[in-house]
């Protein structure tokens, strides 16, 4: 659950909603979420998501990730930050 409350991600039982509405998400958009959200406010490196996802991390599954990772940006629009250069985080505050 985001600080704010709006946004819920249950691990558990496959769901994320937004301010009390589910989320439609991909099977490709809610395994990078979890992958995210499984990080409990750590980082996701670029390389861990794009093997995790595709198997391997080569700049084929990187572009991949980065056109994915902006469909699901817009269904939870602030939530989810990049640090540059690194990976993917969801903001907690």
């Amino acid at each position: 659950t985001s600080a704010d409350g709006r946004l819920v991600v249950d691990l558990g039982k496959g769901i994320a909603a937004l301010d009390g509405t589910m989320l439609h998400l991909t099977p490709y958009e809610w395994a990078m979420l979890a992958l995210i959200a499984g990080e409990q406010g750590g980082i996701a490196t670029h390389s861990r998501l794009a093997r995790r996802l595709s198997g391997y991390a080569d700049a084929s599954a990187l572009a991949s990730l980065s056109v994915h990772m902006t469909h699901l940006r817009a269904k939870m629009p602030g939530y989810i930050e990049t640090e540059r250069g690194r990976g993917y985080f969801i903001r907690t505050a």
